[in-house]
């Protein structure tokens, strides 16, 4: 439907079928109906609440009607077959189908702070898919979504609730017009936890999180409306020349925990701050790792073209508990899905890791890191080693450490795989042969070698 003056007469079912789901999980919903559908709400669930902000931290409030535009959750009771299992539930709405323009009043807390009274829960409005990128580029007879940020966040519900304490996980894919994150692995035959990557297209019947920065009202047209894409909520998007965009997403993960971010070279973005193309990394997940910008922590950047292979892209990450954590690629487009090199830059260990060939594992404590890993494309920016011109070896042996190198030696430095220093040595007389004892503990070590040239070669080692 195109004409926003027609009003609706008769009345429509619309059936919208859940992914699988577990007890406990939440699902982030909306009417496509006019009439208050709030007791068409399926039985299986239980809990029903509606989000409300303007205060610092906003609030989830009990549920007792549905309005065109705004979002509501619910809960999947402990029943069968949720309780021992999973299984998919039908959303069964029955009535007059929603038509024109729906204005939704929504209520800020302080312009700009990355807090969650700033965030406003909406829903499509409409029994037909809705395309992001006219909902937030609206601005028609002086109607717009100016309020809004340019990132829309949306509950995926991959992380299995234990049925005690707080629900704190954070569990929401981001979109933006540089692309979307998801919360799983993009190659993953896991029903339950697919990559679920938004491309901003949002079906009939789903609610959705952005962020508000002023008071205001915002309008949903039917201008946004698209066929297709009601039959799956997620998808993948494409891209034309007129389009263009050459994107990286990243994972980082354990084996317990994961989170992506996105940096992308976007036709439409800057290398500054774009409302539309930098999307802030809004998660109190166990970890996150995000790209920095003016001292903006965000989950998808978008940066100008055209692309200069010279660029430098700093990464910062939270570990909540400490261990052992990987950094890979994901999935990646453009010109990165050709010729061009990847490399994470680990400053503590002056190692660039070519991350596109495979990916990076390091052990990590507890915190925030802001300066540690940087995201480049060439690897002499350092003037560190350069394995195709050096030809040095290093590996431990018997409790020995053993060295060799075309080069002659000057110093070694030994590093656990925290980064911590655990020995030097300083040779008297350079050579191009070293060993020494080497009683530590089974795992991985970093050598820092320093060579006559005061090149420095640094060699992973596995006792």
């Amino acid at each position: 439907q195109t004409n926003n003056s027609v009003l609706n007469s008769g009345s429509i079912k619309m059936t919208r079928t859940s992914r699988p789901m577990r007890r406990w999980s939440y699902v982030y919903a909306g009417s496509p109906i006019a009439e208050n559908a709030f007791s068409q709400i399926p039985s299986q669930f239980d809990l029903k609440y509606r989000w409300t902000s303007g205060t610092l931290n906003g609030a989830w409030v009990p549920l007792t009607a549905i309005s065109s535009g705004e979002g509501y959750i619910a809960r999947v009771r402990n029943i069968a077959p949720f309780s021992a299992g999973t299984g998919t539930i039908d959303f069964v709405y029955t009535g007059t189908p929603k038509n024109g323009i729906v204005d939704v009043t929504v209520d800020s807390y302080l312009p700009f702070l990355l807090v969650a009274g700033n965030t406003v829960l909406l829903a499509n409005p409409y029994p037909s898919a809705i395309d992001g990128k006219t909902f937030l580029e609206y601005n028609v007879a002086g109607k717009s979504n100016i309020e809004l940020g340019g990132t829309l966040f949306f509950w995926t519900s991959v992380t299995l609730y234990s049925g005690t304490g707080p629900y704190d996980v954070a569990d929401y894919g981001s979109w933006n017009l540089s692309g979307g994150v998801g919360t799983g692995y993009s190659p993953d035959n896991d029903p339950l936890n697919d990559s679920l990557k938004p491309n901003g297209k949002i079906a009939a019947g789903q609610g959705f999180f952005a962020q508000a920065f002023a008071d205001g009202q915002i309008h949903f047209d039917n201008i946004m409306r698209v066929p297709d894409f009601n039959n799956q909520f997620f998808r993948n998007s494409s891209t034309t020349q007129s389009d263009e965009k050459n994107r990286i997403w990243l994972n980082l993960y354990s084996n317990t925990t994961f989170r992506q971010m996105l940096v992308g070279y976007i036709d439409g973005a800057t290398d500054g701050q774009d409302r539309l193309y930098d999307g802030d990394s809004f998660s109190n997940n166990e970890i996150n790792i995000y790209s920095l910008l003016d001292n903006r922590k965000l989950v998808i950047q978008g940066k100008g073209l055209p692309f200069d292979e010279n660029d430098i892209v700093p990464l910062g990450y939270k570990i909540t508990n400490p261990g052992i954590y990987t950094i890979a690629i994901d999935e990646v487009d453009g010109i990165f899905a050709g010729s061009q090199t990847i490399y994470l830059r680990d400053k503590l260990l002056t190692i660039d890791h070519d991350i596109k060939t495979s990916p990076y594992t390091f052990s990590a404590t507890a915190g925030s890191f802001d300066d540690r890993f940087e995201l480049i494309y060439v690897t002499n920016a350092l003037g560190t080693n350069n394995p195709n011109e050096i030809n040095t070896f290093a590996m431990i042996s018997n409790n020995t450490i053993r060295i060799e190198s075309s080069e002659l030696i000057k110093g070694v430095n030994i590093y656990d795989i925290a980064g911590k220093l655990i020995n030097t040595y300083s040779l008297k007389e350079f050579k191009n042969q070293f060993s020494d004892n080497f009683n530590y503990p089974n795992g991985v070590y970093i050598a820092k070698i320093t060579l006559d040239n005061n090149i420095t070669v640094s060699k992973k080692l596995i006792k």
